[in-house]
């Protein structure tokens, strides 16, 4: 998106040049709400097995994973850069239509973490009435957070989305090929390795969010 004139002609240029994706990329995609929401989810608090469909879906190439393995090693996947396809697009401006729903929602949760979490061993993220957040992230300093999330796993209660440990995520990412290199920013490997993400997207029920807290504040 650009209000220059200019840049906004060589865009459009360029777009015009390019390919859509492969049927079998958009069908991947297409994919993955319906088995997320509908299989992958929710087996996962059965013995883990929501987890381990969706490795052998992504092994068998049905669904793709949120980052390519040439992405983490700094390269361009096949499929950068192209079109949009018109499903895709559709499925976005349906998303759009409850983009309110969804943020209310979080706004909600988030509030709760922010009025059940106070005043204990966490760093908070700072308050803005405005602010919507994808994640709740919290600091938890001196605790291994790769401990936690095992016991949190125990209980059923999964917070490891991949987005930690490391300053350039996921955590298995080149981070030299990324341009990073380890010790030049301590401060970003310090909360890398300290950071928890607690959920709010719309799945997240209170009643989810009072067995995280609960969890969260025994540790």
């Amino acid at each position: 998106m650009t209000n220059n004139d200019v840049l906004a002609k060589k865009i459009e240029d360029f777009q015009e040049k390019i390919d859509l994706p492969s049927n079998f990329w958009i069908f991947q995609q297409l994919l993955h709400p319906v088995l997320t929401n509908y299989l992958i989810i929710p087996l996962y608090s059965f013995f883990e097995l929501g987890r381990w469909v969706l490795l052998a879906f992504q092994k068998l190439k049905i669904l793709s994973k949120a980052v390519h393995k040439k992405e983490k090693q700094g390269k361009k996947p096949s499929y950068i850069p192209k079109k949009m396809p018109n499903a895709l697009a559709f499925l976005a401006l349906y998303q759009f239509k409850k983009l309110n729903k969804f943020n209310t929602h979080r706004k909600k949760i988030a509030k709760f973490y922010d009025k059940n979490l106070k005043n204990l061993r966490f760093v908070l993220p700072k308050k803005h009435p405005e602010r919507t957040y994808m994640r709740y992230s919290i600091l938890i300093e001196n605790y291994d957070t790769d401990e936690i999330l095992k016991q949190a796993r125990k209980q059923k209660i999964f917070l490891d989305d991949g987005w930690r440990k490391t300053p350039i995520v996921p955590p298995d990412t080149d981070q030299g090929k990324m341009g990073y290199t380890f010790g030049t920013c301590l401060q970003a490997e310090k909360v890398a390795k300290s950071i928890l993400n607690l959920p709010i997207h719309i799945n997240i029920s209170k009643k989810d969010a009072q067995r995280i807290t609960k969890f969260i504040t025994t540790k």
